[in-house]
């Protein structure tokens, strides 16, 4: 009962900070400058024109009914429809969210898969020289940024070698050998940096885990260095790198934006700039809107996750809940 009184007040933040960021988001974007009435009736419109189109589109209408028709529309699947095109809003954010989810899942995953053992061998190794290297690698792979990277390997791996696509995509149910040659290149440079940010982490919890009483104590009673290391050392080191994975999808979504331009991807990133410059302000508020709800879900799911997995955090949710 108290881990679920846990779950239900985590809940009750967690819906309570969405509707905050929902109402800033809403105030922030409809103070951009520019008028959607006038980048649709173009700039030789007359102010009767531009006017009556406000009206139209009910943007003359007091920003707190506009706030909650499109916040209750959210709630019922329905985010209005784009003021350029008139079409659905969450019928054009759905195919371009599948995108975005490809190239931030596979890069997320791509940069676990490099940084794990990379991280655990430079804390094994941190007194070598080759530990050295990796910990300075994985400096200078924080340094660059994820653009600069995806140039980088543009210009070696399509135009240099011709190996892969520099730009476009192919949806993987009409091509996936294609699907998987286009998001070969944008993947890899999300995970270069994410990779190198987490190499530091996973370095820095395996040093921490390697100075506790209970690895010490399970070298003590026989147990082999290798087999510590993955009993104790790989368990206790992921519950700290899990709750830097929440933070750093957060990060990941933002350099998706980037990279999707930089790749010419039809993601959620390429759709929220092209929305920003048209003043289509149903998209903008809608995808950011969007974006924050995932981040903060995948936060809220890591820190349950740690609770249920650490018994020292089980045991403060506990008593929180008493």
């Amino acid at each position: 009962m108290r881990v679920a009184s846990t779950i239900a007040r985590e809940l009750l933040i967690f819906a309570a900070t969405l509707l905050v960021t929902s109402l800033i988001i809403f105030m922030v974007v409809n103070l951009l400058p520019g008028d959607v009435a006038g980048t649709i009736l173009g700039p030789n419109a007359d102010a009767s024109s531009i006017a009556a189109l406000r009206t139209t589109m009910g943007l003359d209408r007091p920003w707190p009914l506009r706030y909650l028709e499109w916040i209750g529309g959210l709630l019922t699947g329905d985010a209005g429809r784009s003021a350029l095109s008139g079409q659905p809003v969450l019928a054009l954010i759905g195919p371009k969210l599948a995108v975005t989810g490809w190239l931030v899942t596979l890069g997320m995953a791509l940069a676990i898969v490099i940084a794990v053992p990379v991280g655990i061998a430079a804390a094994l190794r941190r007194k070598h020289l080759d530990g050295l290297i990796w910990a300075g690698l994985s400096q200078l792979g924080m340094a660059v940024p994820a653009f600069l990277a995806g140039m980088l390997l543009v210009v070696v791996f399509a135009v240099q070698l011709s190996w892969l696509p520099a730009n476009g995509y192919v949806r993987l149910a009409e091509d996936p050998g294609g699907w998987a040659r286009h998001l070969v290149l944008p993947v890899v440079s999300l995970a270069i940096v994410q990779s190198a940010v987490l190499v530091r982490y996973v370095r820095s919890a395996f040093i921490d885990v390697l100075g506790e009483d209970y690895f010490r104590t399970a070298r003590a009673v026989g147990w082999r260095f290798g087999s510590a290391v993955l009993r104790h050392g790989l368990r206790n080191a992921s519950l700290q790198v899990l709750t830097v994975l929440g933070l750093q999808l957060a990060t990941l979504f933002v350099g998706a934006i980037v990279i999707e331009n930089v790749f010419v991807l039809p993601g959620l990133g390429s759709l929220l700039l092209s929305s920003v410059n048209q003043r289509d302000l149903p998209v903008v508020q809608t995808i950011v809107m969007i974006q924050v709800a995932l981040v903060l879900v995948i936060n809220g799911v890591v820190d349950l996750v740690a609770r249920l997995a650490d018994p020292r955090l089980r045991a403060e949710a506990t008593e929180a809940g008493a």
